[in-house]
């Protein structure tokens, strides 16, 4: 809404008496129809992100040939799907949708709808499946793009995305060796009593704590490898889907280093997605 409120005073500086018979209501009821604040702040991102040498020509191209960025994450467990995301999503405005967080109903993005989406996940009412469909149809998701991390995970529903006109325009392919996967998630351990998760290579509990974590379920060496196997089984299927059907673009990046350096890669892809 700044960027419209800001063009609606300037606006009226210089054009006063154009505008004194329309009401700033009536002119930002059709900001939002037309999302004109989420077109102008996509294109505000993409300069920034391209720097190009003719910025006005860069912005008429842009424009005639306009569309929202839609893109999954995919990779194995521990990859770090979710923080690649909420990286990319700032850099590019995108809203982020995580899976996860719509299944515990603790998304900062879904809280209007939080407390029902949980009741509906709880009493079977209605599936993630569903949940996560109607968000990427909602209106924040079509206005603004979306980037969703770790859905698609079979075959079967990236069908269902593309019969529901949800198909992404890329699909980013984080690869990790399946050891590194393992020492990442089988040496986490929460701490009961304020639910931090610490890991005991990277981040060990303080003396005196351990004996009040736990390993979570889903993180024993067996259950990761089960974990990943199924990841590794289904992504071939996934992409080959996705680029056939509807002409998914698909950027695979190395996901072996520390997490603390996907700021960088984030700022790397950014710049080559940024479109």
């Amino acid at each position: 809404a700044g960027l419209v409120e800001e063009a609606f005073r300037s606006a009226g500086e210089d054009n006063a008496e154009d505008l004194q018979t329309m009401r700033a209501d009536v002119l930002k009821d059709y900001a939002s129809k037309q999302s004109v604040g989420a077109t102008l702040r996509q294109l505000l991102n993409r300069l920034l992100i391209k720097q190009p040498d003719d910025p006005v020509l860069y912005m008429i191209n842009s424009l005639e040939n306009w569309h929202v960025l839609k893109v999954c994450v995919l990779g194995p467990p521990g990859s770090g799907k979710k923080t690649l995301c909420e990286m990319l999503s700032r850099r590019l405005g995108l809203e982020h949708v995580c899976p996860a967080d719509i299944a515990s109903g603790f998304s900062d993005t879904a809280k209007q709808n939080g407390k029902e989406q949980s009741r509906q996940i709880r009493d079977g009412q209605e599936s993630l499946q569903e949940l996560i469909l109607e968000r990427l149809k909602d209106a924040s998701c079509e206005e603004k793009g979306w980037i969703i991390d770790s859905w698609p995970q079979n075959v079967e529903q990236a069908d269902r995305m593309i019969r529901e006109g949800c198909s992404p325009q890329i699909l980013i392919r984080i690869e990790v060796s399946d050891r590194i996967v393992e020492d990442r998630i089988t040496f986490r351990t929460l701490h009961v009593p304020t639910g931090r998760v610490y890991h005991y290579m990277l981040d060990p509990p303080p003396l005196g704590e351990a004996h009040h974590c736990v390993q979570r379920q889903g993180e024993s060496s067996t259950e990761v490898l089960e974990r990943i196997k199924a990841y590794r089984d289904s992504i071939v299927h996934i992409s080959t889907k996705l680029a056939k059907e509807c002409g998914t673009s698909e950027i695979e990046i190395d996901g072996q280093a520390p997490l603390e350096n996907y700021e960088d890669i984030s700022d790397s892809l950014a710049r080559k997605i940024g479109i």
